[in-house]
């Protein structure tokens, strides 16, 4: 296992202001659009275009619901917000990014971009400690492309993927049963507390019939 600064195992879409050149032989080429345009895109929850904000807003569409369609990418990239906090998101396929400087990996043959993402989530505070700003914060990426994160051995990355992948499933999973508790507990408290005036007259034979007393 080794250390590697993230210039060198990312290629960028943006050339980084006082950056080497030699840190960015490469840029990449993807199409942006405004943060407007974004949001005026009509969702499909079953679209395979994934639409890409700087914040946390995520969505999905089709490509009959968009009216360019050169603004579409297609890829594996990972996300930085150009501006706001450091919501950085993952993507493998086809998408619409608004707001964010994409990277991809260098060399996938041995760095698998999503373990990078799992590392960068890990050392997220210290990536969110180079948003500056008085009013909207914006990444120094001169300074980021500089921290590093531990490359291990491919095999490795793709087995450390793996069981996070299934623990981040799993969360999911356990958000949407929480967010049903949730409801259920609101539905039956408006249930329970509210009341005509002959069930005022009778609460505690309507408690009876919920099987609270």
């Amino acid at each position: 296992m080794e250390n590697k600064k993230l210039y060198e195992i990312l290629n960028f879409d943006k050339r980084f202001n006082l950056v080497e050149k030699e840190k960015q032989e490469q840029v990449l080429k993807f199409k942006h659009c405004s943060a407007k345009m974004l949001k005026n895109i009509p969702q499909d929850k079953n679209g395979d275009i994934k639409l890409l904000s700087i914040g946390n807003f995520v969505g999905y569409t089709t490509e009959d619901n968009i009216e360019d369609t050169t603004l579409i990418n297609c890829g594996e990239v990972i996300t930085f917000p150009s501006g706001g906090t450091a919501s950085i998101k993952y993507h493998n396929g086809k998408f619409i990014d608004s707001g964010n400087i994409l990277a991809s990996s260098k060399d996938s043959t041995n760095i698998n971009l999503k373990y990078v993402y799992y590392s960068l989530l890990n050392i997220n505070q210290d990536i969110q400690a180079l948003y500056r700003g008085s009013s909207i914060q914006h990444p120094s990426m001169s300074e980021i492309i500089e921290l590093s994160i531990p490359l291990q051995p491919l095999a490795t990355q793709l087995a450390i993927v793996e069981v996070l992948d299934k623990f981040t499933s799993l969360e999911k999973e356990l958000e949407k049963e929480l967010e049903k508790r949730k409801l259920q507990y609101q539905y039956y408290r408006d249930k329970l507390l509210t009341f005509t005036e002959e069930e005022r007259e009778v609460g505690s034979e309507r408690c009876e019939d919920w099987g609270v007393l």
